[in-house]
């Protein structure tokens, strides 16, 4: 039975679609729990872990980590202690340097059988969720690969993927396209992530390169249009959107204008009518518009 660890302060968990297996690192307040934990990678311990009333995530600890701090100096100097663990999830005892090389020609079967029988080797379930062949006596071997390696040969030639269920010891063989890319408009979503209902991590990062992070403006064909004696552009935030609107003015008009980015592609180019109202003050002879007016 996995063992409860109910001290997280701290708690990091990462996967991905081409990740058999989910990994973790977090950090732990209880020197006790610490203690149950072991490095030995011939017997790694299971632990669970509960984010919340509805989940339960089950990993391995690959790696116990305990530092010790002085805090402090003199009479009031005293050693504070950190504990870390990380791991992943058991699917890994399938790969090194857990799992024996295996040597075997197998007869005739079908590829999920091949599939259970490796899983077993590690005493991994096996869920096989894509379609299903037949293998012909000798067409498949091993030569001394573990079984993840073995796996992973086995389901590409379906184009499939593997992945580990939050128990932990259940690994799932899947399409990695479960639904064709030209039916993603009429296919109804597994799961529904919103900003407000998930934590959600949206980061950025500027390439100092020229030509990047830029929006540019010019001419379609500056041969043959005349040159504006001006270029404008505003930004504009698209309310309840995560994007940005960049609307381009030229003086005089000029009915061809080209907007290029980089590392982003637009939702819509074009020209747009808008009726604008503006309040023109004129000083000593003066006004000035926010707008060009042609």
């Amino acid at each position: 039975m996995p063992i409860a660890i109910t001290s997280f302060t701290s708690f990091q968990c990462s996967a991905d679609t081409h990740s058999f297996c989910a990994s973790f690192n977090g950090e732990i307040q209880s020197a006790a729990e610490y203690a149950v934990l072991s490095a030995d990678p011939t017997h790694p311990v299971e632990i669970s872990y509960s984010p919340d009333d509805q989940r339960q995530l089950n990993f391995i600890v690959e790696l116990p980590e305990r530092s010790r701090t002085v805090v402090g100096s003199g009479d009031q100097a005293a050693v504070a202690l950190t504990y870390k663990i990380s791991g992943r999830q058991k699917t890994a005892l399938l790969g090194a340097p857990y799992a024996a090389a295996v040597v075997k020609i197998w007869g005739a079967a079908m590829a999920s059988e091949i599939a259970a029988e490796l899983c077993a080797l590690a005493g991994i379930s096996l869920d096989w969720r894509t379609v299903d062949w037949r293998i012909d006596a000798g067409a498949f071997a091993a030569d001394g690969q573990t079984p993840l390696a073995l796996l992973q040969q086995l389901v590409q030639a379906a184009g499939a993927v593997l992945q580990t269920l939050d128990d932990g010891g259940t690994l799932i063989v899947r399409p990695q396209h479960p639904v064709s890319p030209s039916q993603y408009a009429a296919a109804t979503p597994d799961v529904t992530v919103t900003v407000a209902d998930e934590v959600l991590a949206m980061p950025e990062t500027f390439d100092f390169r020229p030509g990047y992070n830029a929006v540019t403006v010019g001419y379609a064909t500056p041969a043959t249009v005349q040159p504006p004696q001006t270029i404008s552009v505003q930004r504009e935030t698209i309310p309840g959107e995560r994007g940005i609107r960049l609307k381009v003015f030229t003086v005089p008009y000029a009915p061809s204008v080209t907007i290029s980015g980089s590392g982003f592609a637009w939702h819509y180019e074009g020209e747009r009518i808008d009726d604008v109202f503006e309040v023109v003050t004129v000083t000593e002879g003066q006004g000035r518009l926010n707008h060009p007016y042609y």
